[in-house]
């Protein structure tokens, strides 16, 4: 960290000021505090949306580079409203080949949603998503 006024890296500590060290300059005595040097708030709302998609604190560390304990920390840090924030699982309908045709040309079912398909059929075996456009 350098001066943000000259770039000196002649420094020293110069107190503490809103809670962060200041640092004086002893090329040109200008006071400086440092840049907040955690994480940043998009990485921390990244870590909130997956916890809420309900991945564990070891697959957000895995897929953000972030520990898990850091990662429990946040999570823990927003306390008993995060469980508030959680989304109601999704709502699953059967249907049969024939029903699902049948809503589909009717409109029942509105184009912008998505669909797991799994057939049964001991000669066809599939599971997909179907995204009707």
């Amino acid at each position: 960290m350098d001066c943000p006024k000259c770039s000196s890296e002649h420094k020293v500590k110069d107190g503490i000021v809103a809670g962060k060290q200041r640092y004086l300059c002893k090329d040109c005595n200008y006071h400086f505090t440092v840049q907040n040097r955690g994480k940043s708030l998009e990485l921390k709302r990244m870590v909130l949306h997956l916890y809420l998609e309900g991945l564990s604190y070891r697959s957000i560390e895995r897929i953000l580079s972030v520990s898990n304990v850091t990662v429990m920390n946040w999570i823990k840090s927003l306390g008993p409203e995060i469980e508030k924030l959680r989304k109601e699982p999704a709502e699953i309908q059967e249907f049969t080949k024939d029903e699902l045709e049948e809503k589909l040309k009717s409109g029942e079912l509105r184009s912008d949603h998505g669909f797991l398909l799994i057939t049964l059929d001991e000669k066809l075996s599939f599971s997909g998503y179907l995204n009707q456009n």
